[in-house]
């Protein structure tokens, strides 16, 4: 990965926790808890499982800044959506929380150099990946850094692609202006996201 590359992936993690707090801070309980994509997860589990995720990965870098390829537990993220302080609102505490995670992590990230940006960890599948044939993952921070950079902008359109679908509920459609925020993913062209460019807005 080149610097410019490298950069860009930190500004992402760096802006993440922001762009997120923007993207939810006007939905209600009804609209942060409801299931309007059938398969996908509610906004509230969305959160929830950035914090989630993210308090893992950092956990993961430091582990593997500190031990020598050292073999890091996954866990099964679809039933740690469904416990009871993962799948509903209120989500303030997990805004809060990637404040906090990515304030530090962006720290660290940001005092890596080659040789320690090349380190590795190995990651052991969860519990439905290994019934399923899944095998020990081989990763570099490097690769962990461009990973979770891109994980950020993932969940950003699901939340986004969530809310859209609620504006064609008038059970859940916002009774104030929603402003989504769109632009194009040049590596995957297909894809939004939801940054900070105004696009269009529902009511």
């Amino acid at each position: 990965m080149r610097q410019h590359e490298r950069e860009r992936c930190i500004a992402r993690i760096a802006d993440l926790p922001g762009r997120l707090r923007e993207l939810v801070a006007d939905l209600d309980e009804r609209q942060l808890s409801a299931h309007t994509i059938p398969g996908e997860w509610n906004v509230a589990q969305n959160v929830h499982h950035l914090a989630d995720s993210h308090m893992h990965a950092f956990l993961q870098v430091k582990t593997g800044l500190s031990e020598d390829n050292p073999l890091i537990s996954n866990y099964d993220q679809d039933r740690y959506a469904l416990l009871p302080e993962s799948g509903q609102p209120p989500v303030a505490a997990s805004l809060d929380l990637l404040d906090a995670l990515h304030s530090r992590w962006v720290v660290l990230w940001r005092s890596l150099d080659e040789a320690q940006l090349a380190r590795t960890t190995r990651v052991m599948p969860d519990e439905k990946s290994a019934a399923a044939g899944g095998q020990i993952r081989c990763r570099s921070l490097e690769q962990i850094l461009a990973s979770y950079a891109q994980h950020g902008e993932d969940h950003l359109d699901q939340i986004g692609r969530t809310i859209l679908a609620a504006a064609g509920d008038p059970g859940l459609r916002p009774a104030f202006p929603v402003t989504l925020y769109k632009t194009s993913i040049r590596a995957q062209g297909r894809r939004t996201i939801w940054n900070s460019s105004p696009s269009y807005a529902f009511r």
